[in-house]
């Protein structure tokens, strides 16, 4: 029995061991974006740049707020409201999704179309 409850210690540990390390290799490798887009059903609403704060109201659905090089969703009128307490987005390809008001909003940097790169 203390054999395989150290075996389990020990997958657990080299699970979370790989996890922080992948987490930290897609991090420092992320490139910081320059712009982001707004897409709202798949239609593109504009392109921004992040080096200027600002407050995009969109269609009295949500506000996109820029602030310091990020973006995030200020206001939403969705129920659940996750698009707001998602946290701010720099790097190119990173992404907030507002599912029900179908409102995308994706950083663009200068590997923005390239999700991971081995």
């Amino acid at each position: 029995m203390k054999n395989k409850r150290l075996r389990n210690i020990i997958l657990i540990a080299v699970l979370l061991t790989a996890a922080a390390a992948l987490f930290l290799v897609l991090h420092r490798t992320a490139s910081p974006g320059t712009q982001f887009e707004i897409l709202l059903k798949g239609e593109r609403l504009g392109l921004y740049a992040l080096a200027e704060d600002r407050d995009i109201p969109i269609e009295g659905i949500c506000i996109v707020s820029v602030r310091n090089g990020t973006v995030f969703m200020k206001e939403s009128n969705c129920p659940g409201k996750t698009c707001v307490h998602h946290a701010p987005v720099s790097n190119g390809g990173e992404t907030i999704v507002c599912l029900p008001n179908q409102v995308v909003i994706r950083v663009l940097g200068s590997d923005a179309d390239v999700d991971y790169v081995i």
